[in-house]
């Protein structure tokens, strides 16, 4: 009986290769998609804040610089943990940006009622309905 040079038992290990190679490329697809996703909030962070007034921005700027200073991350060792720092400082900005877009301007001055009507707000949306036609 002539042996081809694999064992028996070799089949079970080949399978575990062929599932840790593509485990492998799994990591490389899932990291590569994540850097993409994060540079991209990135560039909407900028894109927010150049859009804010520089009032708004002086409002959070020292902050933010103070807390992007003290991260602590080690790039060199790939840890899951500085990735999490990351995106949270990154979420917490953007969270803080939204905020400080939305603050409330001074509220607009009331239009005086004339005599014999009740002044009431209107949406928006029926304002525009309403709206002389030019």
């Amino acid at each position: 009986m002539k042996q081809t040079g694999k064992k028996v038992g070799d089949a079970p290990a080949e399978e575990l290769l062929a599932e840790l190679k593509y485990v492998r490329g799994l990591v490389q697809e899932v990291g590569e998609n994540f850097i993409m996703r994060k540079q991209g909030e990135i560039e909407t962070l900028i894109s927010y804040l150049a859009e804010l007034p520089p009032t708004k921005v002086r409002d959070i700027a020292q902050d933010w610089q103070r807390q992007f200073r003290v991260l602590s991350v080690k790039p060199a060792k790939g840890r899951l943990k500085d990735l999490k720092r990351l995106d949270a400082i990154l979420e917490q900005l953007l969270d803080s940006i939204i905020e400080h877009d939305q603050a409330p301007a001074a509220a607009p001055r009331p239009t005086p009622a004339r005599k014999g009507s009740e002044a009431r707000a209107l949406p928006a949306f029926l304002l525009a309905a309403v709206a002389p036609r030019r």
